[in-house]
């Protein structure tokens, strides 16, 4: 399976204090008091999974920052998608579909089908 890895005595504990709260959830009795013990489960769960964390940071693996897109990479995919981009002097974005070239029809698709038929059974 996976590599072993050492936990910490605290690590232990933290997980251990976790635990018991989380029994206590089944056996409380008001509404308020779970929800109490159900914020104070998530504290400790955070706080585990921090010290976890800085005991063995390789442990979590190459986490990349996701970056907000920029506009200048927006600008490119919607130039690739076929819309147009603007910037007004105002600062005001203009969005503009590109033009088709051509008129416009509808495509018929029985007559497709006719000529596909017409090809395949020629023979």
């Amino acid at each position: 399976m996976g590599k072993e890895r050492f936990i910490s005595a605290e690590i232990e504990q933290a997980i251990a204090v976790a635990s018991a709260i989380a029994d206590q959830i089944g056996a409380a009795g008001s509404k308020e008091e779970r929800w109490r013990l159900a914020d104070l489960l998530c504290r400790k769960v955070n706080e585990t999974i921090g010290m976890m964390a800085l005991a063995d940071p390789a442990a979590w693996g190459d986490r990349r920052r996701i970056r907000r897109p920029s506009l200048a990479r927006i600008a490119k995919q919607a130039t690739k998608a076929g819309v147009e981009m603007r910037v007004s002097p105002d600062g005001t974005i203009i969005v503009l579909p590109k033009p088709t070239e051509g008129p416009v029809t509808s495509p018929d698709p029985q007559g497709d089908l006719d000529k596909w038929l017409a090809k395949r059974h020629a023979n």
